[in-house]
């Protein structure tokens, strides 16, 4: 049996604020079985293409200008969640959740507030990662589609993602990409992403979002690791240029 605690990302359409990933499962030669807190399987397939998780170019935060490269109102933890994360088979891993109508007012007799997908790959150099998830609380479909590849000391990584009905209004799309890479020279990782969003915000009013940020890791052990981010946002509409907004954040991390 396992319970535990983790840090990872916004609470987008869930709610709960507060607590990270809590909760008790069994794991074993037959995978792994959840009910809690928990990023859904949506939000872990693409996780490691978060080269900034957690800081100011964080993909999915909004920190910058408000840009969001991934949505996250699908890209979030759920607080009521039964999930199943498959064992590695032939490179896939599958994972799966429900998650109940605990979290929100059920809808026209709905029983769960959403499910989530995920089919990831990973062989050698090569990574491919899709996720799925109905919202049914805001009527809302999300898919994307994530691929790495590692050349030696470099990796590169590529996320689109595809929202429907953003945010619970109808007709309201989202689509977005990024594209990122890392490269490793001994203690130090120099990183590097680029990515663009359309919003469809009103009938009339769309929203173009595109962000850049560069950074450098330096390890200072095998737990500690300082580093050093800038990035710049720019999030117009078609009616106003809101002008860009640029911003960098040092820090360390420790793993305990």
């Amino acid at each position: 049996m396992t319970t535990t605690t983790t840090n990872s990302g916004p609470d987008g359409a869930f709610g709960g604020a507060g607590l990270r990933n809590t909760f008790i499962g069994l794991a074993g030669s037959f995978g792994t079985a959840l009910v809690g807190r928990h990023d859904t399987p949506y939000k872990i397939a693409t996780g490691k293409y978060d080269i900034f998780a957690d800081n100011i170019a964080d993909y999915n935060s909004g920190r910058v200008d408000g840009v969001q490269l991934i949505d996250n109102v699908h890209d979030a933890r759920a607080n009521n969640a039964v999930a199943y994360i498959s064992p590695k088979m032939s490179g896939f891993t599958f994972a799966g959740a429900l998650v109940t109508s605990m979290d929100h007012l059920n809808k026209a007799g709905d029983t769960t507030d959403a499910m989530s997908l995920a089919l990831m790959y990973a062989n050698g150099p090569l990574t491919v990662d899709f996720g799925w998830q109905d919202v049914k609380v805001l009527d809302s479909k999300a898919w994307k589609l994530g691929a790495g590849y590692t050349f030696g000391d470099a990796k590169i990584g590529f996320v689109y993602e595809d929202v429907e009905n953003w945010g619970g209004n109808a007709n309201r799309d989202r689509d977005s990409w990024l594209i990122n890479g890392t490269y490793k020279m001994g203690a130090i990782t120099l990183k590097a992403m680029y990515g663009q969003a359309d919003v469809d915000v009103t009938a009339t009013v769309t929203r173009d979002q595109d962000m850049f940020a560069i950074g450098a890791d330096y390890g200072l052990s095998k737990r500690t690791t300082a580093y050093v981010v800038w990035t710049n946002g720019d999030d117009d509409n078609n009616t106003t240029n809101s002008g860009d907004v640029s911003g960098w954040t040092v820090g360390m991390r420790h793993s305990f």
